[in-house]
């Protein structure tokens, strides 16, 4: 299908249905815990970027990456209120009825009143601000909105709240980015590090249940869905517009509302499709079949993928320490550089046999596979791994967290056999470029 719209913002077919798969199709727990994924965030800011389908414009200004929501959360919290920006308790247990609470808490932080707001200079941040003001002047006759209470009470929004809880919700996902915003009412999105450090990653445990209760909690509307609640076998047929196109979040009122004016619809995200007057139904179709395809491969051939796994962790070493050779890290017993052509080639092949032997056994703490398992399920950013030669030479390479963003390394536990290197090696064949690596060292 030809892309109407021209644009390195777009999302392809193939993007959309590796989101997919990595979003609510690899369930994966790993020792009763939670593992989590980095493959997606590589494409958040083009998930996050607002396409609008009857101009078919993109808005470049609203595209937001993982570094611009990064540093919008360290600007706004510290480990005492981090998990409630994700609708948590301190536990880190998802909280019902939190939207309205959840919406002033960022609200308060960004413009609470003339004497408290936001005085940073996070661009992102004083764009909201200045939106929230513009909303707030009395003098104003565009729309007056007042800031909503949690005092009395901190579920529902009153008549003469729902107004701002309406706008409010649209300057978050303008702030955010309302793929964002998605992930987090989902429970997807999920955030490890300290105060003034926060990073984020997805969370694998999605299944059809999970997002079922998520969707019927935040009271969010799918497309083509009348009513709440839904049937959670419906919701397969759903995957495309929750996360790519329209949904709509109907605020909390409670009972015998005299103002309904409490639905907020979320932008399209630029994907590479005729937007048809039956779009939805055959998209979300046509992206539906794709994304079965997927889990049942994922399902079928769990070892393929998991051998590519282990070969997504190898070509990510090799190619560490190539670039550490190159600019000379390899060193001997005294911290020397060691320059000399021959002998990098020589102890790059032994470091290169080895990172094979310290791949298994699995049921081994120094196995690589094992250690990168456990880095990926820690709140650690930086993984440190030292080689060392038959003669004592030795390297030492750090991985972080964001080398594996666009990688498809996730941890499996002990969950499937141990694949036999031969498997794994004649997948590392189609990558010439690692199996011939020191055809690419240069000469010093």
């Amino acid at each position: 299908m030809e892309p109407l719209v021209k644009s390195n913002l777009l999302l392809t077919e193939e993007e959309i249905k590796r989101f997919l798969f990595h979003t609510v199709g690899q369930r994966q727990r790993v020792g009763g815990k939670d593992s989590f994924d980095y493959y997606i965030l590589d494409l958040l800011g083009k998930a996050n970027t607002v396409y609008d389908p009857v101009s078919r414009t993109i808005n470049k200004n609203s595209k937001r990456t993982k570094s611009d929501i990064e540093s919008i959360i360290n600007e706004f919290f510290s480990d005492l209120d981090i998990n409630e920006l994700f609708l948590r308790d301190t536990a880190g247990t998802p909280r019902k009825d939190y939207q309205k609470r959840w919406m002033v808490l960022i609200y308060d932080k960004i413009y609470k009143d003339k004497d408290n707001y936001y005085k940073g200079t996070n661009k992102f941040i004083l764009e909201a601000r200045e939106r929230i003001v513009d909303l707030s002047d009395p003098e104003n006759p565009k729309i007056l909105i007042q800031r909503p209470e949690t005092n009395l009470d901190p579920i529902n929004f009153n008549d003469d709240e729902i107004t701002a809880g309406v706008e409010m919700l649209k300057v978050i996902q303008r702030l955010l980015g309302h793929e964002t915003v998605r992930l987090i009412l989902l429970q997807v999105l999920d955030y490890y590090g300290f105060s003034g450090d926060f990073k984020i990653r997805v969370s694998n445990r999605k299944g059809i249940e999970f997002l079922y209760n998520m969707i019927i909690e935040n009271n969010i509307l799918l497309i083509h869905q009348a009513v709440i609640p839904m049937y959670s076998h419906v919701l397969r047929k759903q995957w495309f517009s929750l996360f790519f196109s329209k949904i709509k979040m109907e605020l909390p009122i409670g009972s015998n509302p005299n103002n309904l004016n409490n639905i907020v619809e979320f932008s399209y995200s630029p994907v590479p499709y005729d937007m048809s007057s039956n779009f939805e139904e055959v998209v979300s179709k046509y992206t539906n079949k794709h994304f079965i395809d997927e889990f049942n491969k994922y399902k079928n051939e769990r070892d393929l993928l998991y051998c590519l796994s282990c070969v997504e962790v190898r070509l990510l070493l090799m190619k560490k320490i190539m670039d550490n050779v190159k600019y000379g890290f390899l060193l001997d017993k005294d911290g020397e550089k060691i320059f000399d052509e021959n002998l990098r080639k020589l102890y790059l092949s032994e470091i290169s046999d080895q990172i094979v032997r310290q791949f298994f056994p699995i049921s081994s703490p120094k196995s690589l596979r094992i250690r990168f398992e456990d880095f990926i399920l820690s709140d650690n950013e930086i993984l440190v791994l030292t080689f060392k030669t038959n003669d004592g030479k030795y390297t030492e390479i750090k991985i972080s967290k964001d080398d594996l963003i666009g990688k498809d390394i996730t941890a499996w536990g002990n969950r499937i056999r141990r694949p036999d290197n031969k498997a794994i090696n004649e997948i590392m064949a189609s990558f010439p470029e690692y199996s011939s690596w020191w055809r690419l060292l240069p000469s010093y």
